[in-house]
């Protein structure tokens, strides 16, 4: 069964432009960024190094 739902039109492009998985996906990638930060969980200064140096275009 398909329900249609008129939405405003600038709710209607939000919605199309994201959609509601990506957002929940999203939405948890915040927060357990959040909860790493909360417990000082954060990369060293080698770790930010290997990936600079990894990416580094010069």
């Amino acid at each position: 069964m398909k329900s249609k739902i008129d939405l405003p039109e600038n709710s209607r492009r939000r919605c199309d432009s994201r959609s509601v998985a990506w957002r929940k996906q999203w939405t948890a990638g915040i927060k357990a960024g959040i909860e790493d930060a909360n417990r000082g969980d954060f990369v060293s200064e080698e770790e930010i190094t290997g990936v600079l140096m990894r990416y580094d275009q010069a």
